[in-house]
């Protein structure tokens, strides 16, 4: 019924106009927007991605990102702050919040989290539209020149194309020795706050630790799965574990100082023809390397089996699907007075 009811919500949207703004006129000679006025003439660190101003560089963007499905690192900035600005932007420029909003809708669409910012947005859509009936002064051809009728539109196509759901297998690899894993339990993931909006789900997952030999207790440097196999692993460790849907340890005869793929690739090499439909290959020290929330979406998308349909391809006629290799790493330092401290051990010994 979810599915429905967001498809419903944007058919009363603003998909009912097809634009007449000059598209590639704006995107090879973009001018100030009036919005821009309501900015500092510098914006510290970060003006080195700013070309023309914040908002007409945020509305440029995204036609690129809608039209071309280009991004670009200060596309990125521009939105996540647009997004935790929502208050300030709203008053600022109501087109750039809305544009705001159906980005994070689309973003959260996958793991059917889209009806606040869609209800949030058609909430300013509504005090435009009667600020527009109120005020002589509007511009109605201002707000054209926002990318607000396409991103609507590719929302919905997006919400039905996910509507027929799919049912994946997935296992997660880790080269293991005895380091904890519960941060897979928290929401705060190193950090001070429950900053996410739940945990990451595991109950769909197998757990596939290679642990190595050495790490192990004398006489237990055997393989194990389920209950046995969460008996050989720590305290910190265990209780995570026992969220997957299973768990397996794999003994590898290798030393500590072996370069950890080398068990991503022994995991391939010997489940070859049992690969699971999507396999992560993470570290143990998850956070270190991973953004929480990317890999809180992603294994989201993977359990309520939209994933796979969770993109807009560029061109119909790919190869490849996007979705056959999907880079995870951040390098998210969570903890970086640690890696301070192991330089500083390096250097002394």
């Amino acid at each position: 019924m979810r599915v429905i009811w967001q498809t419903a919500l944007l058919f009363v949207l603003d998909v009912h106009r097809i634009s007449t703004y000059d598209i590639h006129a704006a995107l090879a000679s973009p001018k100030k927007d009036v919005c821009d006025e309501a900015m500092a003439p510098d914006l510290g660190w970060l003006q080195q991605y700013i070309e023309v101003g914040f908002f007409s560089d945020y509305k440029r963007q995204a036609w690129s990102f809608y039209i071309y499905n280009a991004t670009s690192y200060s596309f990125l900035w521009l939105n996540s702050i647009s997004y935790a600005n929502l208050d300030f932007v709203r008053e600022a420029c109501p087109q750039a919040a809305r544009l705001a909003l159906l980005l994070r809708a689309e973003e959260r669409l996958p793991m059917r989290e889209a009806e606040l910012p869609l209800l949030e947005y058609a909430h300013i859509s509504s005090e435009a539209r009667l600020n527009s009936q109120l005020s002589k002064f509007t511009d109605a051809g201002m707000e054209l020149e926002w990318p607000l009728d396409i991103g609507a539109e590719r929302l919905r196509r997006l919400t039905l194309k996910m509507s027929s759901l799919a049912e994946y297998t997935v296992d997660m690899v880790i080269p293991y020795c005895n380091e904890p894993l519960d941060m897979l339990l928290s929401r705060r993931t190193g950090y001070n706050d429950d900053w996410l909006l739940t945990r990451p789900p595991l109950g769909h997952v197998n757990l596939k630790l290679y642990r190595l030999k050495e790490c192990m207790q004398p006489g237990s440097t055997r393989n194990a799965v389920g209950s046995a196999a969460i008996s050989l692993l720590p305290e910190n460790a265990a209780a995570a574990a026992a969220q997957f849907m299973s768990v397996e340890v794999i003994a590898v005869d290798a030393r500590s100082e072996a370069w950890e793929v080398g068990r991503y690739l022994l995991h391939i090499i010997q489940k070859y023809e049992q690969l699971a439909d999507f396999t992560i290959f993470l570290h143990p020290d998850v956070f270190e390397h991973v953004n929480p929330r990317t890999l809180r979406n992603l294994l989201q998308a993977l359990r309520v089996g939209t994933f796979t349909n969770s993109g807009l391809s560029s061109s119909e006629t790919d190869a490849m699907p996007w979705f056959s290799y999907v880079s995870l790493a951040h390098n998210y330092f969570t903890r970086p007075s640690r890696m301070q401290a192991q330089r500083i051990a390096r250097a002394r010994t």
